[in-house]
């Protein structure tokens, strides 16, 4: 879950250099409910041009993984062929396929207020599109001013910074943006492991702040389109091998145990949320103190903690970045183990998981397919048949 700030922000942050003297394209929108606490801001005016035909199904029936697209994918520029093979793949995967509005490939979508550029998002929209994925959407990051930064500047360093609470209103606005834009999108997640929203005051998740913050977005969301599905929070649900006294949960087994924060902090959301159709959470293969369970207690971790949710919830349970924090050559990066892992998933309950970076990007991450920057690249890797034996295509 906490892939965000590794690797990823120097990438982007040299192609917004390359190409900020053309960034901002202004795409008018005209938004209904109320002007947001964080000021004045310009109203665009207009419709936005839908960039997507109409919604597709819905999920296919039981368990499904999908992916995540990260920094790297299937991108203009790249190796045709290497290309072409990877597009073969990514079709066998699936057909979920979750794509971040800001980083991980997609540039600032709204740098200015009311100043819009769409266009490496719909490159990546246009991807899911082709390989036939059915498109969910995280709404996040933030744009810069609307977390106390600069308006038509992009620190790419801040990525994980949440939006001001007078800025909570505009983050709407801009989801309901994205909404109209790409119609064929009938998924939300709210945030992205509610990075931001942790209180080193009070040595726990601001779960309160984050409520607030995914009630805006939410309500804006269903007033444009009732039929959208909307959810969240994305809590890290992080495990211990030796937890501290704070720390401590009574869901434990030998996998270690669950940290005691993030479960009050998705109870504290199951009770004060306007709505969701679905939940996500997240948890890293590792515990946070370093320990790599075995396989089969690792697949048990997941069933405990997924049997605790579907305890306090009849929401879809979703898995978010699934394996993101496994590094190469450690135990929890085999095949066998990942297929331990989603098995495990499965056996708690689980709608949805979805498997960070299918891309190999040259890091130390397991993935899907090779680089496709050269012309030998969009091979499949010993990770992509445990992918494709658990897809509904």
């Amino acid at each position: 879950m906490r892939r965000w700030l590794g690797t990823v922000h120097p990438a982007l942050l040299a192609a917004v250099v390359a190409v900020v003297t053309v960034l901002t394209v202004v795409v008018g929108l005209a938004l209904t409910g109320p002007s947001g606490a964080g000021g004045d801001h310009p109203k665009p005016s207009g419709t936005p041009k839908a960039h997507g035909s109409a919604a597709p199904g819905g999920l296919p029936a039981g368990f499904e993984v999908g992916v995540s697209h990260g920094q790297h994918s299937i991108d203009p520029g790249m190796d045709e062929d290497a290309n072409a093979r990877a597009m073969t793949l990514l079709r066998r995967l699936g057909p979920v396929q979750n794509e971040y509005v800001m980083g991980w490939g997609p540039q600032n979508p709204e740098p200015s207020p009311g100043k819009y550029d769409w266009e490496s998002l719909d490159g990546r929209m246009a991807l899911i599109g082709r390989s036939g994925g059915l498109p969910v959407v995280t709404l996040a990051a933030a744009p810069d001013w609307m977390k106390g930064g600069k308006a038509g500047r992009t620190d790419w360093n801040t990525l994980a910074v949440a939006p001001t609470p007078a800025h909570y209103a505009d983050f709407a606005r801009l989801a309901v943006a994205v909404a109209t834009r790409y119609p064929q999108v009938r998924y939300f997640q709210v945030w992205d492991a509610m990075l931001g929203f942790w209180s080193d005051a009070d040595n726990r998740w601001d779960a309160t702040a984050y409520t607030t913050f995914y009630n805006t977005v939410y309500d804006a969301l269903k007033k444009h389109d009732p039929t959208l599905n909307v959810g969240g929070p994305g809590t890290p649900l992080d495990v211990w091998h030796h937890p501290n006294s704070d720390q401590r949960s009574a869901v434990r087994g030998g996998w270690g145990t669950a940290d005691q924060r993030g479960l009050t902090a998705v109870e504290y959301w199951l009770a004060h949320k306007h709505g969701a159709q679905f939940l996500t959470v997240g948890v890293d293969a590792t515990t946070k103190d370093g320990y790599h369970p075995p396989a089969d207690q690792g697949a048990q971790r997941y069933t405990a903690l997924g049997a605790w949710l579907k305890q306090r919830t009849d929401l879809p349970l979703w898995w978010a970045n699934v394996d993101a924090s496994v590094r190469k050559g450690s135990p929890a990066a085999t095949p066998d183990s990942l297929r331990t892992t989603l098995t495990g998933m499965k056996d708690g309950g689980a709608r949805v998981a979805l498997f960070h970076g299918p891309q190999c990007d040259g890091g130390d991450f397991p993935c899907a397919w090779t680089a496709t920057d050269t012309a030998d690249g969009g091979r499949p890797t010993p990770v992509t048949p445990v992918l494709t034996d658990f897809s509904a295509r």
